[in-house]
């Protein structure tokens, strides 16, 4: 959302966007958006205006402005509540896009279904998992779910970002659904039988950091991006910002391992190139042929 205020309400072709005015705290709406991490009401100069708010109305914008919003039955409190607890589970800034994880839309789920949806919780879901690998479990972590290991307290973090730890915005970095080369440590079990250097789905894929006593915590390098042209089909915007970052890893956890991949290695069953990646993660206890594959 772009423009002043006052320039996007008025230049919305949606009529009912005159039912709120700018700055219109006296009007009604079924929500209102205050202060949000999820929405930014940005100036001309794309700075964030402090106290900005959108309102909706019948599921469409229908106000934005600067100061006390429209009344309106607030569920953004929920909402942040939901997201908060998400960042917490599994550091949502490692990924670049908005829709981290989240929980499945029950009204889609037969009655007689819901009873065996489950809750990951920071509480009890991570220690769990934590102590499971420890004691010589396997955990496999695609896409966002590798913000699991930051909350198992691996030191990783968003590669993607500006000088002040924000993520880079749309405008400077993304790259949807397009396959992209990555630097494969082949003399990693794990990587039995791949190519050094696969292409890889990538969906904005999250990319890792490590910090520098990530050795030190048994967390190792699988896969990175070592050029500023990894594009082999698609399109990316920014793409020379993935050089140097880390798009695999693994982790020795106890006597158990959890593998980090950020890219797409399974998407809808179609990424057959990088099929080993998951399967080796299976049969972690097989041992690495004698001879070179052929």
């Amino acid at each position: 959302m772009t423009g002043s205020p006052a320039t996007r309400a008025a230049n919305s072709s949606n009529s009912k966007t005159d039912r709120v005015s700018v700055g219109d705290s006296a009007a009604t709406a079924d929500l209102a958006i205050v202060n949000a991490r999820c929405v930014a009401t940005v100036d001309d100069e794309r700075r964030e205006i402090a106290g900005g708010w959108v309102s909706i109305t019948d599921g469409l914008i229908s106000g934005v402005g600067v100061g006390t919003p429209p009344a309106a039955v607030n569920l953004m409190g929920a909402i942040v509540d939901a997201v908060e607890e998400v960042v917490q589970l599994g550091e949502a800034d490692l990924e670049p896009t908005p829709d981290f994880g989240g929980s499945p839309d029950t009204t889609l789920i037969p009655a007689e279904f819901r009873r065996t949806i489950g809750r990951i919780s920071p509480e009890k879901s991570v220690p769990a998992l934590k102590t499971f690998v420890e004691a010589g479990g396997r955990i496999v972590a695609i896409g966002s779910s590798i913000g699991l290991g930051k909350a198992m307290g691996l030191p990783i973090e968003n590669y993607l970002t500006e000088a002040n730890g924000r993520p880079y915005a749309g405008e400077k970095y993304y790259i949807p659904g397009s396959l992209l080369e990555v630097a494969l440590d082949t003399s990693a079990t794990i990587a039995t039988g791949m190519n050094p250097r696969p292409s890889v789905m990538f969906d904005n894929s999250p990319v890792m950091k490590l910090g520098p006593d990530a050795a030190a915590k048994g967390v190792r390098v699988l896969a990175t991006f070592d050029t500023d042209k990894p594009l082999t089909s698609g399109w990316a915007w920014g793409q020379e910002l993935l050089k140097g970052g880390v798009a695999m890893a693994e982790a020795k956890m106890g006597t158990g391992t959890m593998w980090l991949f950020g890219p797409e290695i399974l998407f809808r069953t179609q990424p057959h190139g990088t099929y080993k990646l998951f399967l080796n993660a299976l049969d972690g206890g097989f041992q690495r042929p004698t001879k070179p594959l052929q």
